[in-house]
């Protein structure tokens, strides 16, 4: 508003001036080097704080990128352990159902996995907005239906233990988790790939670019790109590679952990 008036009030200004007499000319060519000194210097101030309001806008958002890098990738390995103890479960499970009168108790539940919220407002683009609060809403329903059946089994291995039910009991209802547990396998792994997608893209939305560039091109950015969308692809492909040669590392190193053991 202050600028347009700048405007307006140099408009009034230039009009009277030419009204003025010859003899004053001189006294208007001052007044009008003062005044365009003062206005230009208004006007790049201003400039300037717009500039480096934009520029922190885009510091607060590249953090919160980072920031999301980090906690997807707990996200993964929380899902990659619930996957590893969900087998587990259905092995015991698989086994009850062979010998519905021995009993096995299994001591380990499912984890709920953490929801970042508080990062989406300093996030800049709307497509990557609305993935990851997708993402915190599965992961919400997923927590609470894993807290449901960690209680369901805790309350019936609670029950046989202090012999409230039988062994027949119990195992019916162990087994009736089955589904339910099926169903978290699943959820899991498909949640694993849209995890495994977010990383990929805040890869190449925090890629470096010219800094001129990136205050330039921010407000154009509020979508994935054309170029975003063909890069895609490409980053999933080379952060699978990357996750399949950490687990194998992983892998490697419990074999040889259990081979020290036994030795």
């Amino acid at each position: 508003m202050a600028l347009w008036l700048g405007f307006v009030a140099f408009g009034v200004f230039f009009v009277f001036s030419s009204l003025f007499s010859a003899q004053s000319t001189k006294f208007l060519e001052n007044f009008q080097g003062a005044f365009l000194g003062a206005f230009f210097a208004f006007l790049f101030i201003r400039i300037g704080e717009a500039l480096t309001k934009i520029y922190e806008r885009h510091s607060k958002n590249n953090l919160a990128i980072v920031q999301l890098q980090h906690h997807f990738n707990d996200c993964l390995t929380l899902i990659t352990d619930n996957m590893h103890l969900i087998d587990i479960f259905l092995e015991v499970i698989n086994t009850t159902e062979t010998k519905p009168n021995e009993p096995i108790i299994y001591t380990s539940q499912l984890h709920p996995v953490p929801i970042k919220r508080d990062l989406l407002v300093a996030l800049i683009n709307v497509d990557f907005i609305n993935e990851v609060f997708s993402i915190n809403v599965r992961l919400r329903k997923l927590n609470d239906s894993m807290q449901t059946v960690n209680s369901s089994y805790a309350q019936t291995k609670k029950a046989f233990i202090e012999k409230h039910i039988n062994v027949q009991t119990y195992n019916a209802n162990v087994v009736s988790l089955k589904p339910d547990l099926e169903t978290f396998k699943r959820f899991l792994s498909a949640l694993r790939d849209e995890i495994v997608k977010m990383i990929a893209a805040s890869r190449i939305l925090i890629k470096d670019e010219p800094v001129l560039s990136k205050i330039i091109g921010l407000t154009f950015k509020s979508r994935y790109t054309k170029s975003f969308k063909n890069k895609l692809p490409e980053e999933i492909k080379r952060l699978r590679k990357e996750i399949e040669e950490i687990a194998k590392e992983s892998r490697e190193n419990i074999e040889r952990i259990k081979k020290q053991s036994i030795g």
